[in-house]
């Protein structure tokens, strides 16, 4: 597993942390958004039998590229986290949409920025909104995204 802090599509630093792979992908996942949140915050628990490694990377052509595939995909989930912080703000604009739009305000959002995406639904946004369930840094940056479009 590792988390890579892009700057202007130039790696600049690595964290290896090896896992047991007897875990699920959703295990990973998890694992994978708390090692990123435990870092935003200064502070990063690594539980005993893990290893790690922290690599500096100058900005290397074939990691530049990988980066703007990724980029130019739409896929910015590995290139930036979300701090706790951005997803509050990004909480408060949805709250701010919900009072604008009304009831269909998860529906819309969904139907207009969502359209192919699993994870961008009226029901994920729906409980992300009210149950605060943990969803990706992808949907995250999208739900900012479409927000900032909806002039929120």
């Amino acid at each position: 597993m590792d988390n890579a802090t892009v700057h202007n599509g130039a790696v600049k630093e690595v964290l290896f942390i090896k896992i047991d792979s007897d875990q699920s992908i959703e295990q990973l996942k998890e694992l994978r958004e708390f090692y990123l949140e435990s870092l935003q915050q200064g502070l990063c628990i690594i539980p005993a039998g893990a290893s790690w490694e922290l690599e500096m990377l100058s900005a290397s052509p074939v990691v530049n590229q990988l980066a703007k595939e990724r980029k130019a995909k739409g896929d910015v989930s590995l290139l930036k986290s979300v701090s706790h912080k951005e997803k509050d703000a990004i909480l408060e604009k949805l709250q701010q949409y919900r009072e604008k739009v009304g009831a269909p305000s998860f529906a819309c959002l969904a139907q207009k920025y969502g359209k192919g995406d699993k994870e961008f639904r009226e029901d994920i946004l729906r409980d992300l909104f009210f149950y605060r369930i943990k969803v990706s840094d992808r949907v995250w940056i999208k739900l900012g995204e479409a927000l900032e479009a909806e002039g929120i």
